[in-house]
């Protein structure tokens, strides 16, 4: 039908924006994206999806699902290289302040602070990442949940 239709359409139309907002931010520097970026891409997606999951427009929800899969094993892939490269930091400035407090080097002191420095950025970072793929779980359980009686384990 004519209504059908126009429903599709409008759905299309706002994936469609999704993906060009997405490419727009996307034309600054690679460094850039990669420490800016990333953390407006999930919380973008994370909004679209709770916004999809709010509205009472009809869906294919398995479809959804499928798609909301994919996003899920991009965006933990991205956790876990966080992890690993955090993991990394920490041993190296633990295995700094180590050297420090054995062998007194001077020198070792601009080292500890530049780990620290980037320590604490990556560790907010994960923070985000961690908490983003879990709430994507849930939203992934809601989802599911819209076709049929499905498990859900809510906060509160």
């Amino acid at each position: 039908s004519a209504k059908r239709r126009r429903r599709e359409e409008k759905q299309r139309a706002k994936k469609l924006t999704f993906v060009f907002e997405c490419k727009q931010r996307n034309k600054t520097s690679k460094r850039e994206r990669l420490e800016r970026d990333m953390k407006k891409r999930i919380l973008a997606y994370l909004d679209y999806i709770d916004k999809m999951l709010a509205s009472d427009e009809e869906r294919d929800w398995e479809k959804e699902a499928e798609r909301h899969l994919v996003q899920i094993r991009f965006f933990a892939h991205e956790r876990l290289v966080h992890l690993l490269v955090f993991i990394l930091v920490a041993l190296c400035t633990v295995m700094c302040i180590l050297a420090y407090v054995i062998s007194e080097i001077l020198m070792l002191l601009p080292l500890i602070v530049l780990l620290f420095v980037l320590l604490i950025p990556y560790c907010m970072h994960y923070y985000l990442l961690e908490n983003s793929v879990q709430r994507m779980y849930e939203q992934y359980d809601e989802m599911i949940g819209k076709k049929a009686p499905y498990f859900s384990c809510r906060k509160g």
